[in-house]
């Protein structure tokens, strides 16, 4: 607000989900047909992923993957940390937290780097012996600088290695700097609020499936953090 100079009042007040807000009017309520409709507080998709897995009191932590890995605890207050961002918990509290781009990345490299389907690039790392030092882009939290991209150390040229081996290693170490830097906010909010986190609820954006592939991704999350 002191940048841009832009006073409070202008901002709309922060209200618990599902309160209600007013009625829909003004021209582009009549052209878009919403005209008179009630309009009610919504939910962020990170917010209602705390919901579904249960973080209802505060000291509870959870980790959301998907397109980002979202990672939010509950507190009863505003402890405000340059590193995090605030929500209203939907039912009391507070869900301070960070979002970094995670399955997006994972999924262009499989994708358009290995001509891999995201499922056999998990299915590869978990095959894979070794691994490359993998580095996430620092677009989002916590560089915030779009100039960092993505970067892949410790590649030497081994005839003796296969292709999937090699893919192998590199998907490996996409998964190792996801989890990484989970942890990170898990040693941050832990600073913060001087708490101890020892139960994380994960959620993933894939269905399990009889290969297990997120089974053994959260295991390598348990055995870094």
């Amino acid at each position: 607000f002191e940048v841009t100079g832009l006073p409070r009042s202008l901002f709309p007040k922060i209200r618990p989900p599902g309160s209600y807000i007013g009625v829909a009017e003004g021209r582009l309520a009549e052209r878009s047909g919403f005209d008179g409709l009630k309009l009610f507080q919504g939910v962020t998709d990170g917010s209602a992923a705390v919901l579904a897995s249960g973080c209802l009191k505060p000291g509870d932590f959870n980790v959301t993957f998907s397109a980002a890995s979202v990672m939010k605890y509950v507190s009863s207050s505003i402890e405000p940390h340059e590193a995090l961002y605030y929500h209203r918990h939907p039912i009391e509290g507070y869900l301070p937290g960070a979002a970094f781009d995670s399955g997006n990345v994972l999924r262009w490299f499989c994708d358009r780097f290995l001509d891999r389907t995201t499922e056999r690039g998990l299915e590869l790392a978990r095959s894979a012996n070794e691994e490359y030092d993998v580095f996430l882009p620092g677009n989002r939290s916590p560089f915030f600088d779009p100039e960092i991209g993505s970067s892949i150390l410790g590649i030497e040229p081994d005839t003796s290695m296969s292709t999937d081996d090699i893919h192998g290693r590199i998907a490996r170490g996409l998964t190792t700097s996801i989890v990484l830097s989970e942890w990170t906010y898990i040693s941050i909010i832990e600073d913060h609020f001087n708490t101890t986190i020892d139960r994380v609820r994960v959620m993933n954006d894939g269905a399990p499936t009889i290969n297990g592939e997120y089974d053994w991704w959260n295991k390598r999350r348990a055995s870094i953090w």
